[in-house]
């Protein structure tokens, strides 16, 4: 299940976190685990 909502977040908010510039590049994956960690929570 986890890995299936980290998909959806990847599919579906992937871009807005990739085209982010506070984000950086290297933190972006970092960002979509948070992001589908909080949906979890």
């Amino acid at each position: 299940m986890l890995e299936t909502l980290l998909n959806l977040v990847k599919e579906h908010a992937g871009d807005a976190i990739v085209n982010n510039p506070a984000i950086p590049n290297d933190k972006n994956n970092d960002a979509i685990q948070h992001a589908t960690s909080s949906i979890v929570n």
